[in-house]
């Protein structure tokens, strides 16, 4: 919980005023079988001198999908998570043993002159950011991907990092126009987001990284737009979002959908001075 915090003038290193980071991870791929809540994987896991409790179990594809558990031991190939699985992953399913950031509240703060407000980058669950207000300082971002490991090939890397279920509600950008900005600083200039992303490592990446979002009640009054997608790839990086009830004002753009996204519901947005209403690959 972080609530009624000011931020500003954030100068040195990304200019990433709160971002959360946790990079690695301990398993990405099938599983042989599960019995309640022991997990059987198809070889025995290398946790090294890291204690894996806590972390998340997440279910990627196939049978279960967009189910987590928390990891209450490790041994050998045997995974025990807190609970059974409400629907129980099968062979069809691949799976994902990486950090748990979950549940963050991060309220009625205000941020000015930073690279980015507020950013999860990597695992994120049921997050919720509310209330709080940006000037040139980027917006509110979400971004699964996988952290770690960019040496192996992506088909064996243990680092896939979700961002799931996360809210953004009743947030302001007041001014827009950044310079400097976004993830790891890699923005010359632009407008700032609120942006709903995924950033697989392949054009053909199976499954999306980021889901279940919603962007609601936020108002964007000045060079700001709401942005779900992050990439161009054929198949979706994020699915099932909800962009409902904001305001955007003075603008070129208001919301940009781009092409790997599906299952994007956009209602009662209300728009003042917008040249291009909806925009981007993902429309069609």
């Amino acid at each position: 919980y972080y609530a009624r915090n000011k931020l500003s003038l954030m100068h040195g290193w990304d200019r990433e005023a709160m971002t959360s980071d946790a990079g690695g991870g301990l398993y990405y791929g099938p599983i042989a079988k599960v019995e309640g809540a022991a997990l059987t994987l198809p070889e025995a896991l290398n946790p090294g001198r890291r204690d894996w409790a806590g972390a998340g179990v997440f279910v990627f594809s196939g049978k279960g999908w967009s189910q987590m558990r928390r990891v209450v031991k490790v041994e050998g190939n045997t995974v025990t998570v807190d609970r059974p699985w409400d629907v129980a992953p099968d062979a069809t399913s691949l799976v994902g043993i990486t950090m748990l950031q979950r549940h963050y509240i991060l309220a009625d703060n205000s941020f000015s002159d930073a690279g980015i407000a507020i950013q999860f980058y990597g695992s994120s669950l049921e997050h919720i950011v509310s209330g709080n207000t940006c000037a040139r300082a980027g917006g509110y971002q979400g971004i699964g991907k996988a952290y770690g490991g960019y040496q192996l090939p992506p088909d064996k890397n243990p680092c896939h990092q979700p961002s799931w279920f996360c809210q953004y509600v009743g947030n302001e950008i007041t001014e827009g126009a950044i310079y400097r900005s976004g993830a790891n600083n890699s923005i010359l200039s632009g407008d700032s987001v609120i942006g709903v992303f995924g950033w697989p490592l392949t054009r053909d990446w199976p499954w999306p990284y980021n889901i279940g979002s919603v962007v609601r009640g936020n108002r964007l009054d000045n060079n700001a737009r709401i942005q779900i997608g992050g990439n161009g790839n054929d198949r979706p990086a994020v699915s099932d979002a909800v962009v409902e009830g904001n305001t955007i004002a003075n603008a070129d753009e208001a919301i940009r959908l781009d092409r790997a996204v599906r299952d994007i519901v956009v209602r009662d947005n209300a728009l003042d001075k917008v040249r291009d209403p909806l925009t981007g690959d993902g429309l069609a």
